[in-house]
């Protein structure tokens, strides 16, 4: 119908379901949009997480728990079955000790594609105060420290299997 022949109640109709039509249009162009976002997100942030915890939490975590029990039975073995090896029992129990405070995120490598990915979008908070900012610095440093104490750990554990017959 050509708007010559629309008296202005019909043009006045015809504006506001058009309008009406626009908003919609807009708001559901806006949702899917979000949705769609969101589903992107929900995708990469879970293929991210099996990425991870294939390649960093399963095989870090495999290692310190084979070698906290490992730890656990030559303890075990040595005040069990070889009483007269007090003092190696000690050493084993303080390993022991070590191994069970350390944490996965102490001995797991920092992520630096993630971290340097966070800095190039801005999702640093930048009014952290400097005592949280010293803290975010020694957190590298803590896992380097959390590699090197595994480390040692672990020879001091291969030295006292070799040294009991036991590997």
């Amino acid at each position: 119908m050509d708007d010559a022949w629309m008296d202005e109640g019909e043009m006045d109709e015809r504006s506001t379901a058009d309008r009406e039509w626009n908003s919609l249009a807009d708001k559901y162009t806006n949702d899917g949009y979000r949705e769609g976002i969101s589903a992107g997100k929900e995708e990469h942030l879970q293929e991210g997480f099996d990425q991870g915890f294939a390649k960093i939490g399963v095989p870090v975590g495999r290692n310190l728990g084979n070698l906290r029990g490992t730890a656990a039975a030559l303890l075990q073995y040595l005040t069990q079955l070889q009483p007269q090896a007090r003092h190696n029992s000690e050493e084993v129990n303080s390993i022991a000790k070590g191994l069970s405070e350390l944490q996965l995120q102490d001995v797991a490598p920092r992520d630096a594609e993630a971290i340097a990915h966070a800095r190039e979008h801005g999702i640093e908070d930048e009014e952290v105060d400097p005592a949280q900012q010293m803290a975010k610095a020694l957190e590298g440093m803590k896992t380097a420290d959390g590699q090197l104490k595994l480390q040692e750990l672990t020879a001091r554990l291969q030295a006292l299997l070799s040294k009991t017959g036991l590997q």
